[in-house]
């Protein structure tokens, strides 16, 4: 219906023949569907909360709770909802241990009144509530989002479907103000479906089994998985290499100046190995190494040497830099951009993370450059 919306289709009332539930589905879907003669529709669904025998079955009265929510009859609602056993109209609870480390996470924050799982307007289960600021936390998945082919090529993924727009307003026209948040992993998978050729909705299992049946919901918890667990996912093959492949390229970088190699005047007749030189070096000489290699390392210290490579490009922008440090020059940034990026692009290839700290272009734009040494050194 929502598809139809954004054509710009218009559905007809056809209101003499509608059953009670077809009139409670278009209560529903009117609130994001323009539908002829829809007042006598919810007029209809209205009149219903006083006749038992017309009393609509669970599904749609569901809908048309959620329908007069968002319209803000609050007490139209109420009495619907009031012609059914307590409990029976609400969502199912989850079983996602999302929802209950969200709420961990913010009552650790200071937030006191934090509940997971909360049923809201009746017909709904919040994921997470923080109920003194009247606050709703959904965590959605990709059924809550619309990809279609007019929302591709308007380059807008995070169009919400009508039923997660219904459920935004009525939460609203409740007192509630929704936010709501893609799982990480769920967008990870979405994103390398999507560039495989893969559609949402074939991705669906492979994020039902990651996500509902096996947890995974950080970036983090698949970045520790040992090749056995990793095994016991039983992804297709291909689509585990890509997520692998996506997940450690994503892996900080660090610099290892711990190899040394002898100066560079120690070479042999056709210059192509290097070898000790004939004599010892002079007692007061310390040995230089003349190449740096870069190692794929945790991110330990990855998150204060980008803010510091940060502080650095405004320093180069404004051209100011404490005295005696190095600000950096025009070429300090594209170049150790540049590094990082012929790293990642073949992290196993030991070629791309050996630098020559004698290369002119490196000394000059990095190497004299504190807070750009600090960040390789992270």
């Amino acid at each position: 219906l929502a598809q139809l919306n954004q054509a710009g289709y218009q559905l007809p009332a056809c209101e003499e023949h509608l059953t009670i539930d077809q009139a409670c589905s278009l209560v529903w879907a009117g609130v994001v569907v323009l539908i002829q003669g829809i007042e006598a529709i919810i007029s209809r669904v209205v009149a219903a909360t006083a006749e038992e025998e017309e009393r609509p079955s669970l599904p749609f009265a569901r809908q048309a709770i959620a329908g007069l929510w968002a319209r803000g009859m609050a007490d139209e609602a109420g009495r619907l909802v009031s012609m059914y056993p307590a409990g029976t109209l609400s969502e199912n609870p989850g079983s996602s241990s999302l929802h209950a480390d969200i709420s961990q996470t913010l009552r650790s924050m200071g937030y006191g009144s934090v509940r997971d799982e909360v049923e809201v307007c009746g017909v709904y289960r919040a994921d997470v509530v923080i109920e003194d600021l009247s606050i709703v936390i959904e965590c959605d998945g990709d059924v809550h989002y619309l990809h279609s082919a007019a929302a591709t090529t308007a380059r807008h993924n995070d169009i919400l479907i009508g039923s997660s727009v219904i459920k935004d307003k009525a939460l609203a026209q409740a007192g509630w103000k929704v936010v709501r948040r893609m799982n990480e992993v769920e967008a990870l998978l979405l994103e390398v479906g999507k560039e495989m050729g893969r559609t949402p909705e074939q991705m669906k299992p492979i994020v039902n089994k990651v996500v509902n049946e096996a947890w995974f919901d950080t970036i983090d918890s698949l970045r520790a998985l040992g090749p056995e667990e990793w095994t016991d996912l039983k992804l297709p093959k291909r689509l585990e290499m890509a997520l692998q492949a996506r997940l450690f390229a994503t892996t900080t970088t660090t610099i290892n100046t711990s190899r040394t190699v002898q100066p560079a005047a120690a070479t042999s007749q056709s210059g192509s190995s290097r070898q000790s030189p004939s004599t010892p070096a002079s007692t007061g000489d310390a040995t230089q190494p003349d190449f740096t290699e870069v190692q794929m390392m945790p991110p330990a210290t990855f998150l204060q040497s980008a803010d510091n490579l940060f502080d650095m490009a405004r320093k180069i922008n404004t051209g100011s830099s404490a005295e005696g440090d190095e600000a950096g020059s025009a070429d300090t940034l594209p170049l150790l951009l540049q590094i990082v990026d012929n790293i990642l692009a073949q992290p196993s290839n030991p070629k791309r993370r050996r630098i020559r700290l004698s290369n002119h272009k490196f000394s000059t734009a990095v190497g004299g450059c504190k807070d750009a040494m600090e960040f390789l050194k992270s």
